[in-house]
This record gives C-alpha cells, structure tokens and sequence, in this order.
C-alpha cells in the first residue's frame, strides 16, 4: 500500500507540470561533480544504458566541480552535495533535485583496532581535526575506549584537498557538535585547516590514503567504506548513544528530520531519534531552467525520472537510503519547471512510462519499488 501511495503522489505531481512537447530520444547525459554520490549514478547509468540504449557518462570530479561544470554549460547535469541558495539558484536559472541519502564516516588506519570497535564523539572528532589531540593514546580517546590499548603513535589527518560536499557534510557536524571548530574553521566546500593535515582528492582517494597511511583517520561516504571494506570508528550521536553507519541509522536520521519547506536544504545533520547516525546528508544535482539544447536536458530528466520510479531498491543496492516519499514526489514534480525556448515544459515523462510501468498488452504493472 505504502509504495502504491508513493507511486500515486509522483503522478499527481507529473500531471500538474503539463509536460507537453515531445522530445527525441539523446543517445547520451553528461554529468559531473559530487564523489558522494558517484556510486548511485554510474551503477545507475549502467542499467539505464543497458534498458534504454542512453549512455550515461558520468564524472566523479568533486561537488565544487560540478557547480562550475553546470555553470559553464559543460554537462547536462550538475551534482554537488551542498545545496545552492534560493538566490544563487535564480540568479543562474538552475533547478536544484535532492536524489539520495548517505552518510559520512570517519574511517581509520590503526594497528589492532577493528571496524566499530573505537567511539568518538563530536567533540574528539574536533579535537583531532583541528590537531589539539595529536597522538592515538591521548588520554581523552583512551578514556572513552578503556577495553582498547590504544598505541602511542601520531594521528594522520587526512582531509580533502578539493573542493567536496562530503567535507561540507563532515565540518558542518563538527561546527554543531564543537564551538571552538566552529569560530576557527566553520564549514564549506574547503576548509583552511590546521598545519600536518595530509591531502588527499575525492572519496577514492580518501580511502586509499587512509588505507596506506599508519595513525590516519579521514571521513569518506558511508558506501564507501562500505564497498572499500575501511574501518569505521562509532560515533555518539544527540541521544548519546554510540552507533554504527548502517541503512538503519542513517534511515533514522532521516524519518527524525524535521519535514523541509519547499526550496529549502535537507537537513539530516545531528538528529535527535536514538539509533539516528549524525552525519546524516542529501546529495544534489542541478540543472538548468531554460536549457539552450532542450533535447539534451529532456535526456537528463528521462534519466532521473527513471531512477525515482524505481525508488527504494535503486538506492540500497548502492549504498545509499532513499528521500522520504513526500521530499521524492517534490523532486520529481520540479522536473517540470524545465521549460524550452518557447516556455513549452519538456517531455520527459512518456517513453519512461511506456516502457517502465505498462507491459506489452497495456495493462499497468509497477516493476520497481516505489516505497519502504
């Protein structure tokens, strides 16, 4: 019933934007930016290919890349996991879509210590960022993990050099969780961090630094270290109760957040249910409202469209969670505000309805989850 709801609340939504104009078929989308979400998007764009003959060429570049990529007319689409203001929206003549949910997760490269055994809280995390706590058996850890011996090395910073979501994710938390973070480094895209940090470029390369580097720790998206096998540290989160990043936790972030107005940011940072992770976010992509090639565009809102009907599996067998059904239903109802030259709505709709949602004899079948 729950996905039979989901599926009803996107057709409402689709028949109010009136799309249209018909459109050809484009043979390929172009995307680029956010490493956050480029394990959705190429796993994505790979069964699209294969059921709709539409390459999806997709860059996994950085989230400040992707602003400029769209701004520069480079791609057809734009992904970034830090939202655009309303005014920088309007002011470029973008449309901005929340498409997923993940986490961010500090990971570690430390002899003897195991995925979920260490915990953190926010305020360590801080201290060890901003290079306060300097060394692994520094009282204040071992404090907090009297079962573990904790090694008398050096801690290894490893921060993002580009410009990233997942470090605007990750320092927004701190700044919550830490007012010292807050006044000295705040939060963004980059950051001017502590002298000693080591560098290191996208989620990839994240992972691979801390994986070769002795005493690290770093944050990376929670499919990440999922996929890469890291170790994961435990981390309290508001009810000061010490969870692990799973579907799970970051669900409940998300069923615990407080429902968004419309244009304004998800926000799934630090949320009060007990099991919720708390560094809980959405990723983006943009797209531009009156496109100069609007066949090029309709291409790119077929592919989206088709990865909301197929809903809730389409993101867990990636590693991410779905947006709740009401934040999924205004998404896809702003695919509508896409409009040509001649102020027409594109037709993005009825070639990913035909052969999506209605079998060869015309009766209706829902062949994907909508719900969960």
């Amino acid at each position: 019933m729950k996905n039979l709801l989901r599926l009803l609340v996107i057709i409402l939504c689709m028949m109010r934007t009136g799309s249209t104009m018909a459109q050809g078929q484009q043979a390929e989308v172009r995307g680029a930016g956010s490493t956050f979400a480029a394990g959705a998007y190429t796993s994505w764009g790979s069964i699209y290919s294969k059921e709709k003959g539409v390459t999806v060429n997709y860059r996994a570049t950085s989230s400040g890349d992707g602003i400029k990529q769209i701004l520069a007319h480079a791609v057809d689409f734009g992904a970034t996991d830090f939202a655009l203001s309303p005014a920088d929206l309007k002011k470029n003549d973008l449309i901005q879509i929340p498409t997923l949910v993940s986490g961010v997760v500090p990971v570690l490269n430390l002899s003897g210590v195991k995925a979920g055994q260490l915990k953190l809280t926010g305020p360590l995390l801080a201290a060890i960022f901003s290079r306060r706590i300097s060394n692994w058996n520094d009282r204040e850890i071992q404090l907090l993990n009297p079962a573990i011996k904790l090694p008398d090395v050096p801690i290894r910073c490893i921060v993002r050099s580009d410009e990233s979501g997942t470090t605007a994710g990750f320092t927004d938390y701190l700044s919550k969780a830490d007012t010292d973070w807050a006044l000295r480094f705040g939060t963004g895209l980059r950051v001017n961090w502590p002298a000693g940090v080591v560098p290191a470029k996208g989620n990839d390369g994240m992972a691979t630094t801390v994986s070769e580097t002795a005493g690290a720790i770093g944050y990376v998206a929670a499919n990440q270290a999922a996929k890469k096998k890291l170790v994961y540290s435990l981390l309290q989160n508001r009810s000061k109760n010490y969870v692990a990043p799973t579907e799970e936790t970051l669900l409940a972030a998300v069923k615990s957040s407080p429902a968004p107005r419309d244009g304004e940011a998800l926000n799934f940072v630090d949320m009060p249910a007990s099991n919720a992770w708390p560094i809980t976010d959405a990723t983006y992509v943009l797209i531009e409202r009156t496109p100069k090639n609007s066949a090029r565009v309709a291409g790119v809102l077929r592919f989206f469209y088709w990865s909301f009907l197929r809903g809730d599996n389409m993101a867990s067998e990636t590693g991410y969670v779905p947006l709740p059904a009401m934040v999924q239903a205004r998404a896809v109802g702003k695919l509508g505000q896409v409009r040509d030259a001649q102020g027409h709505p594109l037709d993005f709709m009825s070639s990913v309805w035909n052969t999506t949602l209605v079998r060869a004899s015309g009766s209706p079948v829902i062949s994907g989850k909508l719900g969960g």
